[in-house]
């Protein structure tokens, strides 16, 4: 599974890139990006962290979750502040994993391998935790370092 986000195109187009210049930037070819924009496959955590500090934006403002467009500008994503995040959020909100993976549609399995570091969450996954959670997307990949925690 997927999503689009329809800012990752609005934001290529309105700096005059094409889709090869802004598969060059990512360190990919112009297919693969195109599939990452049009929403066919996931944009990769690294490539959407590179994408926001191009465009100096924050991610919750590229999915569409805010329109602040302030940056938290994050050199690489570390898996282990995701893994621990998840993980503390999971619990401060009283949810098994069995009844958190009901709520986003996911299996157990896979995500027991996202609070263990054995696999990466994908961003929609991520997205999908943000707003269950309603925090910062940018928070729980680590771009920024406080949230207020409801």
């Amino acid at each position: 599974m997927a999503i689009k986000f329809k800012r990752i195109n609005d934001l290529r187009v309105d700096n005059d890139l094409t889709q090869k210049q802004m598969a060059n930037i990512l360190n990919t070819t112009r297919d693969v990006y195109a599939q990452w924009e049009r929403g066919f496959c996931n944009f990769p955590l690294d490539k959407i962290n590179i994408f926001a500090n191009f465009f100096q934006t924050s991610l919750d403002y590229i999915t569409g979750l805010s329109n602040n467009k302030i940056n938290y500008y994050c050199k690489k994503i570390d898996v282990n502040i995701i893994t621990t995040r998840i993980k503390r959020l999971r619990k401060r909100h009283n949810y098994s994993q069995e009844k958190l993976c009901q709520k986003i549609n996911i299996k157990q399995r896979t995500y027991s391998g996202y609070e263990t570091g054995r696999s990466i969450p994908p961003l929609y996954v991520l997205f999908l935790l943000s707003q269950l959670y309603n925090v910062s997307l940018d928070y729980l990949m680590g771009r920024k370092q406080e949230e207020d925690i409801k």
